[in-house]
């Protein structure tokens, strides 16, 4: 199947890391910082504080980080970051309900690009308190970068190289397939990354696959698989036979990553995934 032309997608430029200050969230740390360096955007990083002990000097180190990828000299200043043209801000927010912390924030200050930690041990859930939400937080159009606990993800701790070759794209009908498509070039386009695989798995008939457009860029290769059985089965199957290393995928909704978190097919990918999975909400459509 031929996919149509699609112009060379944008880059990201504001990008959200909500931290709770612990191991689990150190790669998703990483993975923002390094879209952020690579593309020369606006990185703000938010802790929302339980309690009164916080403080500013438990923030993930942005200059130790940057010292040990070599981007910049060991003992830089402030200055050092700026001239990587990079923008950091730190906010620390104290507040007894994490999720309506970040949507408030959110709400006046969208991003582009949200990345997020997620756990998978103790529960299905990767985030709390996902029942009673304010209709008014609609933070739709922000796409959602989840690291799984047990994924070390495509940015390496030690250097900061990125390894992202081959990313896995899942398509269906609805919610619109061409989000997930454009979704997963932004990101490959904005790491700049110059050869690369795209596998678009549709689960479901042939005559069911739908046509997408796709970006003529040298290096990148875009191939289609269809499969048949359990959704969310034949798409953590496919990831694990392709050696993905990032999931891309839809959520029908308005609510932006916390449609991620309750569909059925996304929160068992979020669950049992074992490379980052990205997602984008159909109320980014136009």
């Amino acid at each position: 199947m031929n996919a149509l032309a699609r112009p060379h997608p944008a880059t990201i430029k504001k990008i959200f890391h909500p931290s709770d200050l612990t191991e689990a969230s150190e790669a998703a740390f990483r993975h923002a910082l390094k879209v952020a360096q690579v593309a020369q955007a606006d990185l703000t990083l938010l802790h929302v504080a339980q309690n009164d002990g916080a403080h500013w000097s438990e923030f993930p180190g942005v200059r130790q980080c940057l010292e040990r990828w070599r981007l910049i000299p060991h003992g830089s200043g402030r200055d050092a970051i700026k001239n990587l043209g990079l923008t950091v801000q730190k906010i620390l927010v104290h507040s007894d309900d994490i999720l309506r912390a970040c949507l408030h924030y959110l709400d006046r200050h969208p991003s582009e690009l949200i990345v997020l930690a997620t756990q998978q041990r103790e529960s299905r859930a990767p985030w709390p308190q996902l029942g009673d939400l304010d209709a008014n937080h609609r933070n739709g159009g922000q796409m959602t970068l989840f690291l799984p606990e047990a994924a070390g993800g495509f940015v390496y701790a030690s250097d900061g190289a990125v390894h992202l070759r081959r990313i896995l794209v899942a398509i269906s009908a609805q919610p619109d397939p061409q989000l997930a498509v454009d979704a997963a070039a932004r990101l490959a386009h904005t790491l700049g990354i110059a050869v690369i695989e795209f596998t678009l798995v549709h689960v479901g008939e042939d005559a069911s696959m739908p046509q997408v457009r796709t970006p003529t860029i040298p290096g990148w290769s875009w191939r289609y698989e269809i499969r048949q059985g359990d959704i969310a089965g034949e798409i953590l199957a496919a990831i694990a036979e392709r050696y993905a290393d990032l999931v891309v995928m839809a959520t029908d909704g308005l609510h932006g990553f916390l449609d991620a978190l309750r569909g059925h097919v996304t929160e068992r990918i979020l669950h049992e995934s074992r490379c980052p999975v990205l997602t984008v909400p159909a109320s980014s459509a136009p």
